[in-house]
């Protein structure tokens, strides 16, 4: 895990951004989307896909910024664009896409399950916007949530980030002639939250501070798909498709709606 922490861009913040981030909204909007193709044997591939838009934090750390120096209101757009440069000069003193895509590669070989085979990884940089992408295939669907769960890892960092650890909270059952799919931790904001980098809103920050923060977190979303030949029994999907099934669970919605677990019945 200490080739991990070196990943962490925002080392060496001033400090009215490390501020930002003790507000825990270095998160910005998050959009998790996980799918799997699942076969009858329980094979397939699954992708794991994490973006990141970190132009909600940039606008808090101006934020910050502008009430520290005892400035009412908003910032004004050449904060924004001050705090913008500032994380261009954070990024290229963190390294390139490249390097963090070696990094991560190297985790996934440490912590990767037996049986489970990391195809393609990527990292990059769309505007504003992170995108990680991760793609895996599987001789045992059963083996997706170990990803990241090495004995190394648990003992050092027992809740890894969201990129460690795609697919958790995902559960699959053989019950003879049917399959169950099941995902607990759909819930995009509980994701987000126990990423031990993001220490979530802090009661102590001002009322505009929370506002964004709360803000960003509400924008949060995640995607899960199924695509299979297997017969679709039964299924709390939202939306179906021939044999693709999906859900979409959004940080504003109903608390009822984001703690539900997926779930989909196959027969095989």
């Amino acid at each position: 895990m200490k080739a991990m922490k070196a990943l962490n861009p925002w080392k060496g913040l001033p400090a009215v951004l490390a501020l930002t981030a003790a507000a825990g909204c270095l998160a910005g909007c998050v959009e998790i989307e996980e799918s799997l193709t699942l076969r009858h044997d329980l094979s397939g591939t699954a992708v794991f896909t994490l973006t990141v838009d970190n132009d909600p934090w940039m606008k808090q750390a101006a934020l910050v910024k502008h009430l520290s120096d005892g400035k009412p209101g908003d910032p004004t757009p050449a904060e924004i664009d001050a705090t913008r440069e500032t994380l261009a000069g954070i990024r290229a003193d963190a390294g390139d896409s490249a390097k963090n895509e070696a990094m991560f590669k190297q985790h996934f070989k440490d912590t990767i399950p037996p049986g489970v085979r990391l195809l393609t990884m990527t990292i990059e940089q769309q505007g504003t916007k992170t995108v990680t992408r991760a793609e895996f295939a599987f001789d045992d669907v059963r083996m997706l949530p170990m990803i990241g769960m090495s004995q190394e890892v648990t003992d050092n960092w027992p809740t890894p980030d969201i990129r460690e650890q795609p697919f958790c909270g995902l559960e699959v059952i053989d019950e003879g002639k049917t399959v169950l799919v099941t995902h607990a931790e759909a819930d995009p904001l509980e994701r987000i939250l126990q990423d031990p980098r993001q220490p979530g809103i802090d009661s102590n920050s001002s009322p505009e501070v929370r506002k964004q923060t709360e803000a960003a977190l509400s924008s949060a979303r995640l995607v899960f798909r199924i695509e299979s030949p297997m017969e679709v029994v039964d299924t709390n999907a939202e939306l179906r498709r021939g044999r693709s099934l999906s859900w979409e669970v959004k940080g504003s919605d109903p608390i009822a709606k984001r703690e539900r677990t997926l779930t989909a019945r196959f027969k095989k």
